[in-house]
C-alpha cells in the first residue's frame, strides 16, 4: 500500500476539542490515586506518574497493570476513563484488581508538546505535522528500562503478560511503534491496545518501520487490540485496515490480532476502545 499523509484527522481532533465537543465523561472511580514524579535519563525530562490502586490490592501479590499514555489531554481524560473503566469491571467480577499508570508530564513541557515529542516516530520521512521531534526511540527506551524497574520496585505488579499498553491517536502511533519494538526476551509488556492510531504520520512511516521487523523477526508474540471509530473519516480507516491486513498476512505464530470498528467519531472512540481493550486483555478474572 502506499501512504499520504493526511492532516485533517489531526485538524479534525483539534476542531472538536475547541468546539467543546462531547467527550466521554469517565465513571466512579474506585481505590486510590497516587501521584510521582520520575526523571528520566533515556528522555532527559521528568514525568508524572499518575497510579490508579485499586480496593483489593495486595502488596504481596502480583497486579496486572495498564499503561496509559495521554492520561489528561484535555477534553478526552484517558487516565480517568480507563480507570473508572477498570473500577466497574473490577465491582462485576471481569478482571482482578488492576493498576492504571498514567504516564504524563509536568507543566513543562505538558501534555501537548510532550506528546508530539515522545509518540512521533524516528524522522523517516519529515515530520508531517513539523511539530514532532522523533523521539519515541528514546520514550520507549524509558518505558522499557526506566518506568517498568521503578514500577516494580514499588508496586506489587504482574509480570509482562499481564501488563498492557493503551494508546489513543498519536498515543495509538507510539502504542504500534512499541509493538515492533518487542524484545521476546525482555518485554515490559505484552498486551497492547492501539486506539484510532495515527498511522498516517510522517507520511506513514509506520509502515517501514513494520516491514523492517518483518524482515528480521520470525515471529510477533504478543496481544494486539487494534480499533478505530467508522467516523474519523477515510484518512484514519484506510490506514488501520492496511496495518491490520499486512498484520494478518505476515502469518505470525503467535500474534494475537483482534480488530474492531465501532460507530463513533476520533473523539468519542476512546470510550469503547479502552473500555472493550481492557476486557478483551483482562476478562475472566484470572
Amino acid at each position: 500500500m502506499t501512504v499520504r499523509p493526511h492532516l485533517s484527522a489531526f485538524a479534525t481532533l483539534c476542531a472538536l476539542a475547541a468546539a467543546g465537543c462531547p467527550a466521554p465523561s469517565p465513571g466512579e472511580l474506585t481505590g486510590t490515586v497516587e501521584s510521582h514524579t520520575l526523571s528520566s535519563q533515556s528522555v532527559g525530562d521528568d514525568y508524572v506518574l499518575t497510579v490508579r490502586v485499586p480496593p483489593g490490592y495486595d502488596a504481596a501479590g502480583a497486579h496486572p497493570v495498564v499503561f496509559q499514555l495521554d492520561p489528561y489531554l484535555g477534553v478526552l481524560q484517558e487516565f480517568a476513563l480507563t480507570a473508572s473503566y477498570a473500577s466497574q469491571l473490577e465491582a462485576d467480577g471481569v478482571i482482578e484488581p488492576t493498576l492504571v499508570v498514567g504516564v504524563g508530564y509536568p507543566e513543562v513541557p505538558g501534555p501537548i508538546e510532550g506528546r508530539f515529542r515522545d509518540y512521533s516516530l524516528p524522522d523517516a520521512n519529515g515530520d508531517t505535522l513539523g511539530l514532532g521531534s522523533g523521539g519515541a526511540p528514546a520514550f520507549y527506551d524509558f518505558m522499557h528500562d526506566e518506568l517498568t524497574p521503578w514500577l516494580e520496585d514499588h508496586y506489587a505488579v504482574a509480570g509482562p503478560s499481564d501488563r498492557a499498553l493503551f494508546g489513543h491517536s498519536l498515543g495509538g502511533l507510539f502504542t504500534m511503534y512499541a509493538a515492533l519494538q518487542h524484545d521476546q526476551d525482555d518485554p515490559f509488556v505484552e498486551r497492547f491496545v492501539v486506539a484510532s492510531p495515527s498511522f498516517w504520520y510522517d507520511s506513514g512511516s509506520i509502515f517501514q518501520i513494520e516491514q523492517a521487523y518483518a524482515d528480521e523477526a520470525e515471529d510477533l508474540g504478543l496481544d494486539l487490540f487494534l480499533a478505530d471509530g467508522l467516523y474519523e473519516g477515510p484518512e484514519m480507516t484506510v490506514y488501520t485496515d492496511a496495518m491490520a491486513e499486512r498484520l494478518a498476512a505476515r502469518g505470525y505464530a503467535s500474534l494475537s490480532l483482534t480488530v474492531q470498528r465501532y460507530e463513533v467519531d476520533h473523539v468519542r472512540s476512546v470510550e469503547p476502545c479502552f473500555r472493550e481493550g481492557l476486557e478483551h486483555h483482562f476478562g475472566g478474572a484470572r
